[in-house]
Protein backbone atom coordinates (compact mmCIF):
# COMPACT_ATOMS: atom_id res chain seq x y z
CA UNK A 1 0.00 0.00 0.00
CA UNK A 2 1.36 3.49 -0.88
CA UNK A 3 0.61 6.55 1.21
CA UNK A 4 0.53 10.07 -0.17
CA UNK A 5 2.57 12.76 1.06
CA UNK A 6 -0.43 14.33 2.63
CA UNK A 7 -1.34 11.17 3.96
CA UNK A 8 1.99 10.54 5.52
CA UNK A 9 1.67 14.07 6.52
CA UNK A 10 -1.47 12.92 8.91
CA UNK A 11 0.08 10.17 10.11
CA UNK A 12 2.77 12.48 11.35
CA UNK A 13 0.59 14.56 13.09
CA UNK A 14 -1.27 11.67 14.29
CA UNK A 15 1.76 10.20 15.86
CA UNK A 16 2.88 13.57 17.07
CA UNK A 17 -0.38 13.94 19.01
CA UNK A 18 -0.73 10.63 20.81
CA UNK A 19 2.78 11.29 22.20
CA UNK A 20 1.85 14.43 23.71
CA UNK A 21 -0.99 12.98 25.09
CA UNK A 22 0.98 10.39 26.40
CA UNK A 23 3.47 13.15 27.95
CA UNK A 24 1.35 14.72 29.76
CA UNK A 25 -0.44 11.86 31.11
CA UNK A 26 3.07 10.09 32.29
CA UNK A 27 4.12 13.73 33.67
CA UNK A 28 1.04 14.01 35.38
CA UNK A 29 0.89 10.51 37.33
CA UNK A 30 4.96 11.12 38.37
CA UNK A 31 3.44 14.39 39.76
CA UNK A 32 0.78 12.66 41.68
CA UNK A 33 3.08 9.51 43.01
CA UNK A 34 6.27 11.88 43.85
CA UNK A 35 8.52 10.84 41.15
CA UNK A 36 8.40 13.49 38.41
CA UNK A 37 12.03 14.56 39.51
CA UNK A 38 13.76 10.97 39.29
CA UNK A 39 16.46 10.44 36.10
CA UNK A 40 13.91 7.57 34.78
CA UNK A 41 10.91 10.27 34.25
CA UNK A 42 13.45 12.54 33.37
CA UNK A 43 14.71 10.40 30.41
CA UNK A 44 11.73 9.44 29.53
CA UNK A 45 9.74 12.96 29.02
CA UNK A 46 12.88 13.79 27.45
CA UNK A 47 12.78 10.96 24.60
CA UNK A 48 8.99 11.50 24.17
CA UNK A 49 9.07 15.35 24.03
CA UNK A 50 11.96 15.11 21.21
CA UNK A 51 9.16 12.09 19.35
CA UNK A 52 6.06 14.91 19.88
CA UNK A 53 8.75 17.65 18.03
CA UNK A 54 10.28 15.83 15.37
CA UNK A 55 6.90 13.99 14.31
CA UNK A 56 5.30 17.37 15.24
CA UNK A 57 7.65 19.45 12.86
CA UNK A 58 7.36 16.61 9.56
CA UNK A 59 3.79 16.36 9.75
CA UNK A 60 3.16 20.20 9.95
CA UNK A 61 5.82 20.02 6.80
CA UNK A 62 4.46 17.68 4.40
CA UNK A 63 1.05 18.37 5.37
CA UNK A 64 1.71 22.22 4.21
CA UNK A 65 3.61 21.28 1.07
CA UNK A 66 0.39 18.96 0.28
CA UNK A 67 -1.34 21.89 0.70
CA UNK A 68 -0.19 24.35 -1.70
CA UNK A 69 0.50 21.33 -4.45
CA UNK A 70 -2.66 20.08 -5.27
CA UNK A 71 -0.66 17.66 -7.92
CA UNK A 72 0.11 15.60 -4.62
CA UNK A 73 -2.47 12.52 -5.46
CA UNK A 74 -1.34 11.77 -9.05
CA UNK A 75 2.46 12.39 -8.00
CA UNK A 76 2.59 8.12 -7.07
CA UNK A 77 2.95 7.56 -11.02
CA UNK A 78 0.37 4.30 -10.75
CA UNK A 79 -3.31 3.72 -11.28
CA UNK A 80 -5.23 2.31 -8.52
CA UNK A 81 -8.53 0.33 -9.83
CA UNK A 82 -11.47 0.09 -7.18
CA UNK A 83 -10.66 -3.41 -5.62
CA UNK A 84 -7.49 -1.61 -4.37
CA UNK A 85 -4.66 -3.23 -6.12
CA UNK A 86 -1.93 -1.04 -7.45
CA UNK A 87 -1.97 -1.40 -11.56
CA UNK A 88 1.01 1.13 -12.01
CA UNK A 89 3.29 -2.11 -13.99
CA UNK A 90 0.82 -4.00 -15.32
CA UNK A 91 1.33 -4.91 -18.49
CA UNK A 92 -2.11 -4.65 -20.33
CA UNK A 93 -1.29 -6.64 -23.50
CA UNK A 94 0.79 -6.40 -26.59
CA UNK A 95 2.04 -2.98 -27.29
CA UNK A 96 2.45 -0.96 -30.99
CA UNK A 97 5.58 -0.65 -30.32
CA UNK A 98 8.16 -2.76 -33.03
Amino acid sequence: MKLSDHAHGRLYALTSLASLIWLVQSLTQAHADGSLLTWPTAIFSLCLAIVVAYTGYCGFRMIRSTASDPSDASASGSVSDPSGADRGDVDDGPSSRP
